[in-house]
């Protein structure tokens, strides 16, 4: 006999479940992690919304038309037609509070595979704009980019929250398995800096020195092979404190995949398709990228962090490794690499300076980056420079 499957709730992990009736399922949500008392208060009073709410939204999403949407993931990810009588129950774990929406994690099990989604929510007026985008933006990018580390998506719809005729909107996509958030942090021992990768299995770790740089290769590449060369539009904006970046390690090595992109378009007004445009704008991403690569959150949530020296030299190796995955321009008369080395070494160091501090008062003036940034760009161009002077050397 057909029968619907049940829903099973959890606050991150197995450990945690939530029941309807229970004091936490009729408690709001927070707005985001590490939001203040009065940021909280005022986010709940005018979009007060429960964990049964959520958790109830995330259902009515799921069981649209007759499981439509889980249905179409499931059968792609195992390349197997399936109907909602192959999988019994659907468990839904909130994972956590972002500054747009709230990602769950879905697991259910077909064929005795244990088959993961995730389900992005928001909640907000803005959240709904970026989710909606966002939505777009990743079909859209793996249509066009064959090596893919973003999600692949499945579907995307409203959902009605109860009460006051609100609407909440969802989109479903691949949950990347063994893939964890990570963060500066501050080791105890020896007070330095280091990465900590958030394994909610094994318990938190930090990286090793060679790790980390791997970490910055694998990052700088990822955003300089979807960075479009004539069209100037790329992932920007993104940032390590929000978690935007993930990471597995299986024995000494890592694989870093990028889970959001919240825009994609170019960042200038400059439209030229000439060789010197094209590689002027890829000069500024460069910079841009190096600037970006370095700032996070102590502990995802707590002050702005600068990453150590090493960062830049997995950044730049990254760059040039994702310049290399670019297809061929027109104009140029030699590989992308090889052109914008040349076009380089016609940049002094004091150039480049002045370059990044234009780049740098294009920010946003209240972004709480711009102290930190302003305070080491100085030194940052200088092992930038650096770094490139001795790289033409070997």
């Amino acid at each position: 006999m057909p029968q619907t499957p049940l829903f099973r709730y959890f606050l991150y992990h197995k450990t945690n479940p939530i029941s309807i009736g229970e004091e936490k399922w009729n408690s709001p949500i927070p707005m985001s992690r590490g939001s203040s008392t009065k940021d909280q208060k005022e986010y709940l009073d005018h979009h007060a919304v429960t964990y049964g709410d959520y958790f109830l939204a995330v259902s009515q999403f799921l069981e649209k038309d007759g499981f439509a949407a889980l249905i179409d993931g499931i059968s792609k990810q195992i390349d197997h037609s399936v109907d909602k009588n192959d999988f019994t129950t659907v468990e839904i774990y909130l994972e956590k509070h972002g500054e747009f929406y709230h990602p769950a994690r879905l697991e259910t099990i077909v064929y005795d595979q244990i088959i993961r989604f995730v389900v992005n929510a928001a909640f907000s007026k803005m959240g709904n704009l970026v989710i909606k985008r966002e939505f777009e933006i990743l079909k859209r990018l793996n249509q066009h980019y064959p090596d893919s580390y973003i999600p692949d998506v499945y579907s995307s719809g409203d959902v009605d929250l109860p009460g006051d005729g609100r609407k909440t909107r969802m989109f479903l996509g691949r949950w990347f398995k063994d893939y964890h958030e990570f963060h500066q942090t501050l080791d105890p021992g020896d007070n330095t800096k280091k990465i900590a990768v958030w394994d909610p299995e094994t318990g938190s770790y930090y990286l090793t020195e060679n790790q980390t740089i791997e970490l910055y290769v694998q990052t700088a590449k990822i955003l300089t092979g979807y960075y479009n060369m004539e069209t100037y539009e790329q992932i920007f904006p993104w940032h390590h404190a929000a978690g935007d970046f993930v990471i597995r390690k299986e024995k000494n090595s890592i694989d870093i995949k990028l889970i959001t992109v919240r825009n994609y378009g170019p960042v200038s007004e400059n439209r030229g398709n000439d060789a010197a445009s094209i590689l002027n704008e890829l000069l500024i991403f460069f910079i841009n990228l190096s600037i970006w690569t370095r700032i996070d959150r102590i502990d995802g949530v707590g002050g702005i962090a600068w990453s150590g020296d090493s960062s830049v030299e997995g950044t730049i190796r990254g760059f040039f490794k994702g310049l290399d995955t670019q297809p061929l321009i027109r104009c140029f008369d030699m590989s992308v690499r090889d052109s914008f080395t040349k076009y380089l070494s016609f940049w002094s160091e004091s150039e480049i300076l002045d370059l990044a501090e234009n780049i740098i008062a294009l920010y946003h003036p209240q972004s709480p980056e711009i102290p930190i940034i302003k305070k080491n760009i100085k030194a940052h161009i200088q092992n930038v420079f650096s770094i490139l002077n001795k790289s033409d050397d070997e």
